[in-house]
């Protein structure tokens, strides 16, 4: 397992000792446990310290592979986040997570699913030269047609780049994932 390998290469056994209690430590040794990614990362920085990728990931945890949303997944586990400790946090149920993180997540629908991976996925979304507006359900995308043109098809978002009167300039309004990164301001 390549965390266990990792986690042994940077520390010692003492080490060990002064970051996890002394009986998981001595199974982690003798036994080579399969530890749970989310044990460890919830006391070692394991991308960082550890260098632990996503790949590393997919190689020690291969069922995962088939999931439509590993990485969204992995995301959590880096965090030492579990799937059922996401969705409790946003009051959603635990089996339709999992569901979805098996299955894929449909995007621009406006689900509470879509803020829940909006809001532990490390991506980002590019609105840069663009105003915006964040309100309760929705936000509101301010720039040059083109722009908006250019940003509603690459994140094939079905409505329509409207006139704003009171703004007096076109704006596009949309829900769903995409309004989720840019209310959890992760924009670049």
């Amino acid at each position: 397992m390549i965390l266990l390998e990792k986690l042994f290469s940077k520390y010692t056994k003492k080490e060990l000792e002064g970051i996890f209690p002394r009986q998981y430590v001595y199974e982690l040794v003798n036994y080579r446990i399969h530890p749970k990614l989310t044990s460890i990362a919830g006391r070692v920085d394991v991308v960082n310290e550890l260098n632990y990728t996503y790949e590393d990931f997919l190689a020690d945890h291969e069922n995962y592979a088939e999931y439509k949303e590993s990485k969204l997944l992995f995301d959590l586990y880096k965090k030492g986040i579990t799937a059922k400790d996401a969705a409790i946090k946003f009051d959603y149920n635990e089996t339709s997570f999992l569901a979805y993180l098996r299955n894929g997540i449909p995007l621009n629908k406006g689900t509470k699913i879509e803020e829940i991976k909006s809001y532990y996925i490390e991506d980002k979304i590019d609105i840069k030269g663009m105003k915006h507006k964040i309100f309760n359900n929705h936000c509101e995308l301010y720039a040059s047609k083109e722009e908006l043109e250019k940003f509603r098809d690459k994140h094939d978002i079905d409505e329509d780049i409207i006139y704003s009167e009171t703004k007096e300039t076109l704006h596009l309004a949309f829900t769903g994932y995409w309004f989720y990164l840019i209310k959890y301001e992760k924009v670049v």
